[in-house]
């Protein structure tokens, strides 16, 4: 397959088509299949390239994985971990960051590929706006994040041997939840999927959000999980992203708190055979919203999608700098 992503940022999800998005998948595939057979390391497909992490927000689990992934496939890494070490505390902007670690068309920049991450709305774009090296945002704002949507895509399809025809709950704070803004677009490139939006009042789905998408996949709002977990093929839990909220909207998310605990996934899993158990996703970090661990229920597919991060954002590095 022509690899269709040769210099393309990645900033969001209804910027990738549905084969772009399953070449990240396949490519994924072959690198966790490598892995798994103990020859990854002998492909060494990103030796001579540098990939730059600038994190002006905390990451775990996108950052390192991201390095990791880049280290697996011979490459090298240079890291802005926290903001407050870099020029942007001294108030440099994103465009000029941008500029000088991508480089640009008179000038050699200080990577080859750079992932950003960042609080502030359309800081990611900015810094994709002045680098001539590619850019992938690994979340910016509330907006998206449209890396996690891709790994997200990935597990789905791992556990459910299919991303069409399935009913999907996201649950929790769906108005400032940059996974569930990136996950609805992907979800919506593929045909006949439901998605139940549960949340509090003062936590919706965005209706500008809701209004782009409705066409292309059944959306039901409702603020009562019960009634609609029997439906479900795939529960995506997120937390409460406190970091956008004034200290009355986090008051007020406390007095109604959502959370999944094992009385609910029986209640959920109640008509189902065995194999048609409930999928559970969480893009984590979870806090006390998902109160159930992987050793009690297996199809708790957490930590097997915090891996698939590896494989997705080897296949995005690999491709979008032509390694492929």
């Amino acid at each position: 397959m022509k690899n269709r992503l040769i210099g393309k940022d990645i900033l969001r999800i209804e910027k990738l088509s549905k084969t772009e998005i399953t070449q990240i998948w396949n490519q994924a595939a072959e690198y966790e299949r490598l892995y798994k057979t103990d020859r990854l390391p002998l492909l060494q497909v990103m030796k001579g390239l540098v990939l730059a992490t600038v994190f002006a927000q905390p990451s775990t689990r996108t950052r390192l994985s991201f390095e990791s992934a880049m280290l697996r496939l011979g490459g090298q890494v240079i890291s802005i971990a926290d903001s407050q070490t870099s020029s942007l505390a001294k108030g440099e902007s994103f465009l000029d960051t941008g500029r000088v670690v991508g480089g640009t068309a008179d000038s050699a920049g200080l990577a080859d590929v750079i992932v950003c991450r960042s609080a502030i709305p359309k800081s990611v774009d900015e810094l994709a706006r002045g680098s001539l090296a590619p850019v992938i945002s690994g979340g910016q704002g509330t907006d998206q994040h449209p890396t996690q949507a891709i790994l997200d895509g990935k597990t789905i399809i791992d556990e459910r041997r299919r991303i069409q025809n399935l009913s999907f709950c996201f649950m929790g704070d769906l108005k400032n939840g940059r996974t569930v803004h990136s996950l609805l677009p992907l979800i919506s490139k593929w045909p006949n999927n439901t998605v139940y939006l549960v949340s509090p009042e003062g936590l919706r789905m965005p209706k500008e959000i809701l209004a782009k998408y409705r066409s292309q996949v059944r959306m039901i709002e409702t603020s009562d999980v019960r009634k609609i977990i029997q439906n479900c093929d795939v529960l995506y839990c997120t937390r409460v992203q406190k970091e956008y909220m004034t200290k009355e909207e986090q008051r007020a998310a406390e007095r109604e708190p959502y959370f999944v605990d094992m009385n609910l996934i029986e209640y959920a899993n109640k008509q189902r055979a065995e194999k048609d158990r409930i999928t559970i996703l969480h893009p984590l970090p979870r806090v006390d919203e998902l109160r159930i661990e992987p050793e009690k229920y297996k199809p708790l597919a957490i930590f097997r999608q915090a891996a698939n991060g590896i494989w997705t954002r080897a296949a995005e590095l690999a491709l979008i700098t032509g390694r492929v």
